[in-house]
């Protein structure tokens, strides 16, 4: 489960699940909807995201900025 949560900057959300892959995948789907809204989105690849980091905050954090960088 996500949410947005109000805030001056660009974007603030808040993500809830039960396990850490489960929250790596509600990260991607705010990102999706944060970024085509409800438009259809078809798969055309698929790639491994391998972010590392000194814990498991920074590697979620840098784990959605590849997939904003990805996006662009």
């Amino acid at each position: 489960m996500h949410r947005l949560l109000p805030h001056t900057a660009d974007l603030k959300a808040e993500i809830e699940a039960e396990d850490l892959p489960s929250l790596f995948s509600e990260a991607v789907t705010l990102v999706r909807e944060t970024l085509v809204g409800d438009s259809p989105v078809a798969a055309v690849q698929e790639r491994r995201l391998a972010c590392e980091g000194p814990n498991e905050a920074e590697k979620l954090f840098r784990f959605v900025r590849e997939l904003l960088f990805l996006y662009e």
